[in-house]
This record gives structure tokens, C-alpha cells and sequence, in this order.
């Protein structure tokens, strides 16, 4: 079964090479076998083999977040259970499984602040209903609890202001 394609390919190559062999051309050499041709493309040892490149190394996938990681990336600490956080300055946007996640901005020193779910309380509605309001995307300044389960932080949200937009311009005050 697995011959069948060969010997058609022989055959074939067979018939080509014959053709090109019959053709007259003063550039081409005297007629061949091909079968010759054949068994001289066949013989081992003809093809130079060597170890295949390595290949580019890729992200993996972080199995907290099921968010890919860059390769090389130095594993985030986590912070303690009870840590509070005091108004930090972040954005409220949606993981794949559809929670609420807090992106914190930089902090200015080790700027390496991964993202926490948010876990669910009146605060977080509060921050939802701002968004569904708001024109553009808002920032905003919590507070709260950060909590650990399964090797990731969430944070519990005991406070939370609304930070303006530097790229949206103030509304001027109703007089």
C-alpha cells in the first residue's frame, strides 16, 4: 500500500527524464538511463542531514490569569493575605471569564503591579454603574484588602473615587 505512490513518483520521474533525454538540444548531454538517474537519486548516503534549529522559545500561559506570559518573564510576587492598599490609581476592565479586574498603573519604583480580581461588593457596583455613565474610559483611586487563593490576589474594595481623564476635558461647573 505504502509503494503505490512511490512507484507511481518512479514512474513518473522515469517518463520525465526519458522525455528530457530524447529532446534534441546541443546543450544537453548524450541520452541516459533512467533508471540509472533514478537509483543515483535513490542512493543513500546522498543527502546531507543535520539537527534541526531550536525553536524560538514561546510564551506559556499563566495558569492564574490564563493570560500568556512573555517569555523570560520574572514570576510576580504575591502580595500577603490582609495587605490593605491605600488609593491606588488604576483601570476596571474584563478577564476572558468575564469578572471585573483592577489594572493598577505604574507606581514609579518597581512598576511591576500585576492585576487583581476584584471581588464582589457594593463598591464594585458603584465603579460599574461610573463606567456605564461615563464618556471614555475612567480611572479610579481604591482602597481595600488584598486576599490570596490559588497562587492569585484579589482585592476587596473598601473605598473608591473617581480619578479624571487627563485625555477628556472638565465639564465646567453648572452655575
Amino acid at each position: 500500500m505504502k509503494r503505490m505512490p512511490m512507484l507511481a513518483a518512479c514512474l513518473a520521474l522515469g517518463s520525465l527524464s526519458l522525455a528530457w533525454a530524447q529532446s534534441p538540444s546541443a546543450s544537453q548531454p548524450a541520452r541516459t538511463d533512467p533508471n540509472a538517474m533514478l537509483q543515483q537519486l535513490l542512493a543513500p548516503g546522498k543527502l546531507e542531514l543535520r539537527p534541526l534549529d531550536p525553536l524560538p522559545e514561546r510564551s506559556r500561559m499563566d495558569a492564574a490569569s490564563q493570560r500568556a506570559v512573555a517569555p523570560g518573564a520574572t514570576p510576580q510576587p504575591l502580595r500577603a493575605e490582609g495587605t490593605m492598599l491605600s488609593w491606588r490609581q488604576g483601570r476596571l476592565r474584563k478577564t476572558a471569564d468575564n469578572q471585573q479586574e483592577f489594572v493598577f498603573e505604574a507606581d514609579g519604583e518597581s512598576m511591576q503591579d500585576p492585576p487583581m480580581i476584584v471581588l464582589p461588593n457594593l463598591k464594585l457596583m458603584q465603579m460599574e454603574n461610573m463606567l456605564k455613565q461615563g464618556v471614555g474610559e475612567l480611572r479610579f483611586s481604591i482602597s481595600g484588602m488584598v486576599t490570596e487563593y490559588n497562587g492569585r490576589n484579589y482585592i476587596l474594595i473598601e473605598g473608591v473615587r473617581a480619578v479624571g481623564n487627563p485625555q477628556t476635558p472638565a465639564t465646567p461647573a453648572a452655575r
